[in-house]
């Protein structure tokens, strides 16, 4: 199981809205002050998405949670996030070089781009069944808002 920890956003029935805080390498690197890398990752501070899990530990909002998942679904939504797309791709582009008369390349490039689209929307379709039950992050332990631990503590 893959872990990690949360704060519970809010409460929606038996649902909860959590968003997993961001931790970084970075963080604990000495030359995180001359490092390019540090900075891009700076420069671009995305926000967490928001994610809805089962409140099954009657969480509150604020609250501190640990999240667990299962690697076969971290696994398998890596592979049809990234690999997935970049299959289609090439097999379009290869497909069109093959049958396609002329060594026009332009049109090459337009049916990979076609391709990638076509792998994203079967990556969403197929991830929809990926999340089935026992497949999606569950609430594993809850820690109030008042206590300031680490996520390393928290873990543990």
């Amino acid at each position: 199981m893959i872990e990690e920890v949360a704060r519970v956003l809010s409460i929606e029935n038996d649902l909860a809205v959590v968003a997993v805080e961001k931790t970084s390498g970075c963080s604990s690197c000495h030359a995180k002050g001359a490092c390019g890398t540090s900075s891009l990752a700076g420069f671009f501070n995305f926000k967490p998405p928001a994610i809805t899990v089962k409140n099954s530990l009657n969480a509150k909002a604020g609250d501190n949670v640990l999240l667990a998942m299962p690697e076969q679904t971290l696994l398998a939504g890596s592979f049809l996030l990234y690999i997935l797309p970049l299959i289609t791709m090439i097999m379009m582009s290869g497909l069109v070089a093959v049958f396609y008369v002329s060594d026009n390349e332009l049109v090459q490039i337009i049916s990979g781009v076609f391709g990638f689209g076509v792998g994203l929307l079967l990556s969403r379709k197929f991830s929809a069944r990926l999340m089935g039950p026992g497949q999606t992050a569950e609430m594993v332990k809850v820690f109030s808002s008042q206590a300031m631990v680490s996520p390393q503590q928290l873990i543990s």
